[in-house]
């Protein structure tokens, strides 16, 4: 009588196939949640580096480009880019900073990224000199609850 030999699986390794496979799977799935959580801390501190660079810059250019600037609050300025020139005013309003100028209103920043804690100073130590200083935080939060912010300070001075 031949007998054959049946070639199966014992249930150890089924135990330990079945372990393998869900060890190999949790590790590719932690990877994937880890590379998705960088991406979104990535895109968060670019947006709010990018939005904070380009507000300072805005800010700083038209104070060093006008005429004489009058701080209104800590919040507000008006530039006026030459002598009795409508003014081109800058405020914090709503999460954001707003310039209005003759050509209407118009936010500076995007909607990803909140403006808060817009502050401007006078630093002038000789009268009609308007040496200015300002300072804001620039925040970006999304969906999932990743939350940014990063502080911003300038300073500039009129023509």
């Amino acid at each position: 009588m031949n007998i054959k030999k049946q070639k199966s699986f014992v249930l150890i390794e089924m135990v330990f196939y079945a372990a393998l496979i869900g060890f190999l799977s949790f590790a590719i799935f932690s990877t994937l949640n880890i590379a998705k959580r960088e991406r979104v801390n990535a895109v968060a501190f670019s947006e709010v580096n990018y939005q904070g660079i380009m507000i300072s810059s805005f800010i700083s250019k038209k104070i060093k480009g006008a005429d004489n600037v009058v701080i209104e609050g800590n919040d507000k300025l008006r530039i006026y880019p030459y002598e009795n020139s409508e003014p081109i005013t800058l405020s914090f309003i709503d999460n954001g900073l707003e310039i209005k100028d003759t050509n209407g209103s118009e936010r500076i920043n995007n909607k990803k990224v909140s403006i808060s804690y817009f502050f401007v100073k006078d630093r002038s130590v000789v009268e009609n000199e308007n040496s200015i200083s300002f300072s804001f935080v620039a925040s970006y939060s999304n969906e999932l609850g990743y939350k940014y912010s990063k502080k911003f300070y300038g300073s500039a001075s009129t023509k």
